[in-house]
């Protein structure tokens, strides 16, 4: 290996020294190692002149951070068999939303890989069930090439499974509840590490903002994570996501824009008009209180946002009540009906019921995947 030297920046060091580990972890035999064997493995990595008790203090924050993913007794570092799984008697928030509209998400997952993703993609991808449906498609579809920035436990567990996606760790700090790194540490710095598409979850979406649980630790780098850098934003979601706000706002759903001063006979760039038009409107109906609450938050950078929701199909199957379906129809409507200037556009995962089918039954026969056995 070549040698690297250890960067002194503290979030930074963190988030390499926790990737690293976990790619030596995952390559060694049954996904352990002796402790000694890898303090040799980052000698050798980043170079002799780093000290071993500098390089024990860092192994020992990286292992906590990743608990209980990694664990590490009598001198043996190794990633578990797999995390907690849903129906144990002490279920986590994360678990507990996992399974509510199961079909749904997985339908979402399942056209993100295979419309959205292409082979050797660059991904951030958040916390949430959402995204760890999306994690399972690609540890077990046929691309299978990725590497990914993450913050979320249950992603990596996915990843796992697959040699040939490359995971990188955000840092941070494990929050049980929410199965996820979060925190200060958990911010990656996007000039480090540039991605093609940043995948952020919802937990409630209005016409003009997105919401979500407010688990300790998530509410800034939910914002920070909504304004990554990147050619899409995708926001994997369900109709049901459309009835209004959760605890916390964390984002406009709207493309940030860059104010351009008009000079002499310089043209009027008649969407800079349409854009500034657009946002009056979408605030015209709030109250100034309602606003006030959001005005702290910020629309996104990417250079488009997709909010992905189950098929039509699967909709008719879910929603017998006409009145509730409109009501959510009708924000997914208004979204769209300003897409041209908001650069947000909501689609219906266009996939079969057979597509579905096969996704399921290939997660039931995965045991990792937390999917009872078929």
């Amino acid at each position: 290996m070549n040698m690297i030297p250890i960067p002194n920046s503290g979030n930074k060091t963190r988030a390499i020294i926790t990737g690293t580990l976990l790619e030596i972890l995952h390559h060694a035999r049954g996904h352990k190692a002796k402790t000694n064997d890898v303090v040799d493995e980052f000698r050798n990595l980043y170079g002799i002149e780093a000290a071993e008790g500098e390089i024990r203090g860092l192994l020992k924050t990286a292992v906590a951070s990743l608990h209980p993913l990694i664990i590490s007794k009598d001198g043996i570092l190794r990633i578990a068999t797999s995390l907690s799984l849903p129906g144990s008697s002490h279920a986590s928030f994360f678990q507990e939303r996992k399974v509510i509209s199961f079909r749904e998400k997985q339908a979402v997952a399942a056209y993100i890989h295979d419309e959205l993703l292409d082979e050797l993609d660059a991904i951030f991808m958040d916390a949430g069930s959402a995204c760890e449906a999306i994690a399972w498609e690609m540890a077990l579809g046929d691309k299978g090439h990725f590497t990914v920035m993450t913050n979320n436990m249950r992603a990596v567990n996915a990843f796992l499974t697959r040699p040939s996606i490359r995971i990188r760790i955000t840092g941070g700090t494990y929050v049980v509840d929410d199965e996820a790194l979060l925190g200060d540490g958990a911010v990656f710095d996007p000039d480090e590490y540039s991605v093609k598409h940043a995948i952020v979850g919802a937990s409630g979406i209005t016409a003009t903002h997105v919401y979500n649980h407010s688990i300790t630790g998530e509410e800034v780098i939910k914002r920070v994570y909504w304004r990554t850098p990147a050619q899409l934003l995708i926001v994997p979601a369900t109709l049901r996501k459309f009835g209004g706000m959760d605890a916390c706002c964390f984002g406009m759903l709207f493309k940030e824009k860059h104010e351009v001063p008009i000079q002499g006979d310089k043209p009027i760039n008649i969407w800079d008009v349409f854009h500034n038009t657009i946002e009056e409107v979408r605030f015209s109906r709030r109250s100034s209180e309602v606003y006030s609450l959001h005005r702290h938050v910020q629309g996104f950078t990417a250079s488009k946002c997709k909010i992905v929701i189950e098929p039509t199909w699967l909709i008719d199957e879910v929603y017998k009540n006409p009145e509730e379906r409109n009501a959510l129809q009708e924000v997914v409507d208004e979204i769209n009906q300003n897409s041209q200037a908001s650069f947000v556009e909501v689609v219906n995962a266009d996939i079969t019921r057979e597509r579905l089918e096969a996704s399921l039954e290939r997660l039931a026969s995965t045991p990792k995947s937390g999917m009872p056995a078929a």
